[in-house]
Formats: C-alpha cells, structure tokens, sequence
C-alpha cells in the first residue's frame, strides 16, 4: 500500500490523466519512499567518463500499464548498454498495478559544462495514454590527472 501522502505528492510531479488509471512514479527505492523529480548523476569526467544511476519505476495507479516506452531528450543521458532498460534493469513492456522495476541509467558528458535533459516513459492503460517524466541532471568535469615528480628510474628503496 502506498502511503497517501506519496500520492499526493505524486500528482505535483507527474500529473495524472486519470486517477483510476495507471500512473508511473519514478522512485529511488522499491518500495517507494519518495518521488523522485530529478535524478542527479553529479559531477562526471568527460569521455571516457561515465556514471550510472539506478531508479525504480512504480505503477501506483488502478490499472496495469501497457506498452512502456521510454525517450531521452538528449543523447549525453542514455540507458547503460544502450537499449531499455539498461543492463541490470528489468522493466518491460508491462507493469501491473502496485508492481515496480529497475532502470539503469547512463550519463556520459562529452564536454565540461552543466547537462539538463529529461526522461519520458510513455503508456496507456486500455483507455488512456499516459507519460510520466523524470529531469535529468550532471556536470561533465576534467578527469584527474596523475603526474610522478620523480625521474627514471624510480628508487623504490629497500622491500621485505
């Protein structure tokens, strides 16, 4: 049972086409503990950099949710491996009521600046089309760079 307060909650984020329908929060937790608006990845190297996040979908609506089908707004956000639900997910074209699923997000930042995009899942659920959205947030940064002050060769003094 989702706890109200999670419902209402859910209404601000998501807005419903039908209340007795299916409606799909994205969560960080299963069973859900919050809503999720936004999934952060943080500050990330640039190429070949990457980080992963791991988020639920949850169906807290009335009926079961069909032909799932999700859209980035940008290519610098993706799902790892390339495909959904990303390798490690489980979501499929289905979820029934009060059912969830894991998705596996990738953000690889080619450049070093701030990156907004936005995740979309699509369904219906036999009488209406229903989209749920997730924002999309990171900073691609400089890699770190390792520099040895010492000279060739190296004096590794006495080992055991």
């Amino acid at each position: 049972m989702i706890a109200p307060f999670l419902v209402s909650c859910v209404a601000d984020v998501n807005d419903p086409p039908d209340a007795q329908g299916a409606f799909i929060i994205f969560s960080a937790s299963t069973p859900p503990t919050d809503v999720l608006s936004e999934v952060d990845f943080g500050s990330t190297a640039i190429a070949p950099g990457r980080s992963f996040q791991e988020v639920y979908l949850v169906n807290v609506g009335g009926r079961e949710a069909l032909n799932l089908t999700a859209s980035f707004a940008s290519t610098d956000f993706t799902f790892e491996g390339g495909i959904y639900p990303g390798i490690g997910g489980d979501c499929g074209s289905n979820l029934d009521v009060g059912d969830s699923c894991r998705l596996y997000l990738r953000f690889n930042p080619p450049t070093t600046t701030a990156y907004t995009s936005e995740l979309s899942i699509t369904f219906n659920d036999t009488s209406d089309n229903g989209k749920s959205d997730v924002a999309l947030t990171g900073l691609g940064t400089d890699p770190a760079i390792i520099s040895i002050s010492e000279t060739d060769p190296y004096d590794y003094g006495q080992q055991p």
